[in-house]
């Protein structure tokens, strides 16, 4: 399976998003478009599973959600930023551009959903359809045609991967022709009720050890357990095995020239 993130890894570069303002371009104009925010978590869960490792690479556009994952590609020679759902969340809910396009909703709590749409009023958006409820009963079927009757042009899927991901993918192939972009728990965060990390820990790459002690129940099995294997027995060697690849063609030029 390593092999076959590798290659995921490996075709980003066609795909990559490498900027909040073009995530916000390609979110509110590039219709019938699976966008995916992809973290060393999603790369640890592709690891595991061929069928979400499908998921990964078939995303039409991908950012880079995490600092694990930006060293990797840079180490892959590909040039990238940080951009974030988190940080697109935030931007729609403070600022009103693009504020006509028609907004879905999927995922959250009903209360994450009810304070979020009193966020959007205040920009002039509003959402156009939400589907909270029992995940375990959603059909992509239902979902995609209750987007399509509510002429929703930007769907947001507010689940933790793998699951909201997938659902995202089974959304577009149902029918859904907008935008979707699964974004996680960035809807609870946004509207405080989960808290984010402070940006002076974001920027050094800590982010996740803040959210390690505010919810350690909850993600020690993702972050100990999943995320630092793949971290130090995928990501470190993938990128080692590049620089030494670099190293040792540049050093055959030096000696041909």
């Amino acid at each position: 399976m390593s092999k076959a993130m590798q290659r995921v890894l490996e075709s980003f570069g066609n795909r990559l998003i490498r900027s909040d303002a073009e995530l916000v371009e390609a979110a509110f104009t590039r219709r019938g478009t699976r966008i995916q925010t992809v973290n060393l978590h999603h790369l640890a869960l592709g690891r595991r599973s061929k069928e979400f490792a499908s998921v990964l690479s078939t995303a039409d556009r991908v950012t880079a959600d995490g600092w694990p994952l930006v060293w990797a590609l840079e180490g892959l020679g590909v040039e990238v930023s940080r951009v974030t759902g988190s940080s697109f969340v935030n931007f729609i809910s403070t600022n009103d551009t693009h504020r006509e396009v028609r907004l879905g909703l999927v995922g959250a709590s009903v209360e994450a959903g009810d304070v979020w749409n009193e966020m959007l009023s205040g920009v002039g958006r509003s959402l156009s359809f939400r589907e909270h409820g029992d995940r375990s009963s959603w059909v992509a079927e239902d979902l995609a045609r209750g987007a399509v009757e509510s002429e929703v042009e930007l769907l947001l899927v507010a689940v933790t991967p793998p699951y909201g991901d997938s659902i995202a993918e089974e959304i577009k192939r149902a029918g859904f022709h907008g935008v979707i972009l699964p974004v996680g728990g960035s809807i609870d965060m946004v509207t405080g009720l989960r808290q984010r990390a402070p940006a002076a820990i974001q920027r050094i790459g800590m982010e996740w050890a803040f959210r390690l002690i505010l919810e350690p129940r909850r993600l020690v099995r993702r972050y100990v357990l999943e995320c630092i294997p793949t971290m130090v027995l995928f990501l470190v060697p993938l990128v080692a095995g590049e620089r030494f690849r670099r190293r040792r063609s540049m050093n055959r030029w030096s000696m041909d020239g």
